[in-house]
């Protein structure tokens, strides 16, 4: 009886000793309980800025320069951003490709979908057009924004987010005697990240690179109102080490948590032309075709999403299934020219073979 009682006294002792190695930090490798805590201290930082930056208003340029440093694109901005739902307003002074033909873009997200606004001259007759697009990334990839590729909505929350996502990559981080954390990431088995943040900026992550090299990010951080957001940012693209491109963007204003009227995300705050095209291309089906009135404005006021006052709007062209009396009138026109060309190639058929003889008389 003392033997059992002794053997369940040493499992019991040894049950105890797990739990508080594995409910207490300081039971863990100094190495490792410093690593945790570095990498907590960034995600916090990443935390903060997320929930406290509720709004946000601010000016800015975005500029792309070739290995020689020669600006290449250059665009003004101006961006109102509340949640997942931003507003736009980019000038194209030095471009490439459609961007000189198309000056100016105004973007609208509701956070469900994109509407964009391209003003040119080429488009007649209004002088501007909107395209209607799924919220994504992979549409920004796509380029509707032309050489902006930056999403301004999720810039200031989604920098650097290999480090703070909790057990996705399981990153490591080391402090370094500096305050300095180091935090790497292997994305892939290929792909490594590595992640800088300085305890001067509240221990955001202030630069970024990648194993192989293809680019290298490094970011400014100021603070208003006890709000860190973004105040910069440069990227470094490289290919086979070299470098191949370089991308500034920079705000020289920009104001944390401004009231922001209901009114900013909406069809109507578009600015688009009377009477322009609204082309939705959203994936699920044959693109649709809207006219754009300005009188339609209070009608739309009521409906909850700039999708619902898309939809609200009377179609440009008849949808499928319903055509109009423009489109019935095509329509008996063809079938009477079809019955007519049949009737002509008949007689023509008949005239080849001699047709019926006269009766004699």
């Amino acid at each position: 009886m003392n033997a059992t009682f002794r053997r369940k006294s040493w499992l019991g002792s040894l049950s105890a000793i797990w739990l508080l190695a594995t409910a207490r930090p300081e039971f863990l490798p100094a190495a490792e309980t410093a690593g945790a805590h570095a990498l907590e201290l960034v995600r916090q930082a990443r935390l903060a800025t997320a929930m406290n930056l509720r709004t946000a208003h601010g000016v800015g340029t975005f500029r792309t320069l070739n290995p020689r440093g020669e600006a290449i694109g250059d665009v003004d901005f101006e961006m109102w951003m509340a949640g997942d739902k931003y507003k736009l307003d980019l000038r194209y002074k030095r471009s490439v490709r459609e961007e000189t033909h198309c000056p100016r873009r105004f973007a609208v997200s509701d956070g469900n979908a994109i509407f964009i606004t391209r003003y040119s001259d080429r488009l007649i007759p209004s002088g501007c057009e909107t395209d209607v697009f799924n919220e994504s990334l992979a549409a920004l990839d796509n380029g509707v924004f032309g050489s902006f590729r930056i999403h301004i909505a999720r810039l200031q929350t989604t920098f650097a987010s290999y480090a703070t996502v909790p057990g996705k990559w399981e990153p490591r981080a080391e402090m370094l005697p500096d305050g300095r954390v180091i935090a790497t990431c292997d994305v892939t088995k290929h792909y490594r990240c590595i992640m800088e943040a300085s305890p001067e900026v509240a221990y955001h992550v202030t630069k970024m690179t990648d194993s192989p090299q293809f680019a290298t990010f490094s970011a400014d951080w100021k603070q208003q109102r006890d709000v860190w957001y973004l105040a910069g940012m440069t990227v470094e693209y490289h290919q086979r080490a070299e470098k191949i491109k370089r991308c500034e963007l920079h705000f020289t204003e920009f104001e944390v948590n401004p009231e922001m009227p209901p009114e900013t995300f909406t069809l109507a705050s578009l600015d688009p032309c009377e009477g322009s095209r609204i082309v939705d291309r959203r994936p699920k089906g044959p693109p649709m075709i809207y006219r754009f009135n300005h009188r339609d404005a209070d009608i739309q006021k009521g409906l909850d999403g700039m999708v619902a006052q898309l939809e609200s709007l009377p179609p440009r062209y008849p949808g499928p299934g319903k055509p109009g009396l423009a489109v019935r009138w095509q329509i008996a026109l063809i079938a009477a020219n079809a019955v007519l060309l049949g009737l002509f190639v008949w007689s023509q058929y008949r005239a080849r073979r001699g047709g019926p003889s006269e009766p004699a008389r």
